[in-house]
């Protein structure tokens, strides 16, 4: 991935930017969710019909897309979704640990007894899902999980950077599972993280939300 041969789009005009971020996040759920699958050329004729949409705000949510690096953007050829290689599958996972550590030491010292409960119920969740070998109950208790960590460090600028990362790193497990068939390789126990937060110990929860994203990345890179 890159911006080599990227098209230059003029800023979007400003009563049309609900509509671009509208098409933002709904192409990027579309990639993340392998509807736009890695690899794939698509029009942008094609998108605009599907959306509903004028060409600027378009154009302004492909522009993000390909800032994100989640696509690239071909003048006269077409639209080709980003197929993530190891390059990028490393750095994806560095930027998450640095700034998911820093969030989880900030949560342990800010988050409210209310939010305790609310991750313990959400951990007892992916346990059982774990245990049963039922991902997609353990996934729809994981991404609360971490959003929960998120708001608890009650740092916006941080949170919209790990919101964005898990996203990223969703699809990478997304790309993985649909290669192979499995369904549980992202399946890993928090006890350690929600320990940490449960004690207000940041010290105890940077180095468990540390070890916990570097060994996904190590998982995933070594299913590669």
């Amino acid at each position: 991935m890159g911006a080599r041969g990227v098209q230059e789009i003029p800023p979007v005009e400003a009563n049309e930017g609900a509509d671009a971020e509208a098409a933002y996040v709904q192409l990027k759920q579309q990639i993340v969710s392998l509807q736009l699958r890695p690899g794939a050329t698509v029009r942008e004729a094609e998108l605009q019909e599907q959306l509903g949409l004028r060409r600027t705000p378009l154009r302004e949510a492909l522009r993000r897309l390909a800032h994100d690096e989640m696509l690239q953007i071909y003048p006269r050829h077409g639209i080709v979704i980003a197929n993530p290689g190891l390059v990028e599958i490393r750095a994806i996972f560095e930027a998450r640990v640095a700034l998911e550590s820093a969030v989880a030491g900030l949560a342990a010292q800010r988050r409210t007894e209310a939010e305790v409960e609310a991750m313990q119920r959400l951990h007892a969740e992916m346990r059982v899902g774990m245990d049963a070998g039922d991902h997609p109950r353990w996934q729809r208790a994981h991404a609360p999980f971490h959003a929960l960590i998120a708001a608890a460090a009650r740092n916006q600028i941080l949170g919209r950077y790990v919101a964005h990362h898990t996203l990223l790193s969703r699809w990478l497990w997304n790309i993985y599972e649909d290669a192979r068939g499995e369904r549980t390789a992202a399946a890993t126990d928090h006890a350690a993280i929600m320990h940490a937060l449960a004690a207000s110990d940041p010290i105890a929860a940077q180095a468990a939300m540390y070890q916990h994203v570097l060994e996904a990345k190590e998982r995933l890179m070594r299913g590669l």
